[in-house]
């Protein structure tokens, strides 16, 4: 747990995240919007979802882009994790991702209400969420971490599949709701093993991005 920490808070991403949140924080204490119940239950309901999609249909879409800086970077941001899974600049997505999540809930929120001060408590607690992904996900990744609770040891145990089994199944992170619902997650008995979990888009070689 010690050492989860320590990367964990040593990394620029976090310490960027954590110093938006304390300056968003005291927007919404001073705004009275800090406990907008509505907006809090509206990211933690989507968030499941939101997380598999994202997974699903962002990260593991197999981009074409000609421009080698703009390859670079999409294979920072999930391609590379797959074939370097404990490699620490792979397991933290780029900064850019992070802040893209708080913008993307302030803005559906913001179309569906047309309120300044839900849409900013809905921005807030979703990057908090978003901090809480950065852990979750560090910790699958720590072979030194070793779960104490049965949620916790599922949840490992979950994404070491789509890491080391298959690729295609068990898309969530955080939760497994969503894989649960939508029929993505199987018995490891259930899916044969993949010969692509660390590379996702086989067509395309690491020589592309380098």
């Amino acid at each position: 747990m010690r050492n989860v920490f320590k990367i964990y808070f040593k990394h620029l991403s976090i310490k960027l995240y954590f110093l938006t949140l304390i300056l968003l924080s005291l927007h919404l204490i001073k705004s009275g919007a800090i406990f907008k119940y509505w907006a809090i239950g509206f990211v933690l309901f989507s968030a499941p979802f939101f997380e598999w999609i994202v997974h699903k249909y962002f990260l593991h879409y197999p981009f074409q882009f000609k421009n080698k800086k703009i390859k670079q970077f999409f294979y920072k941001i999930h391609e590379g994790h797959h074939e370097k899974p404990s490699d620490l600049d792979l397991i933290f997505a780029p900064t850019v991702i992070g802040f893209l999540v708080p913008i993307i809930f302030f803005s559906l929120t913001y179309l569906i209400t047309y309120n300044f001060d839900l849409s900013s408590t809905a921005a807030t607690y979703s990057l908090a969420y978003y901090c809480y992904y950065e852990w979750i996900h560090l910790a699958h990744h720590t072979d030194s971490y070793i779960p104490i609770t049965s949620r916790g040891k599922k949840l490992k145990k979950h994404h070491t599949f789509h890491h080391f089994k298959n690729e295609n199944f068990w898309w969530g992170v955080t939760t497994i709701l969503g894989d649960n619902i939508f029929g993505t997650n199987p018995t490891h008995k259930e899916v044969s093993k993949s010969n692509s979990t660390k590379n996702i888009f086989i067509k395309r070689s690491l020589n592309d991005v380098i």
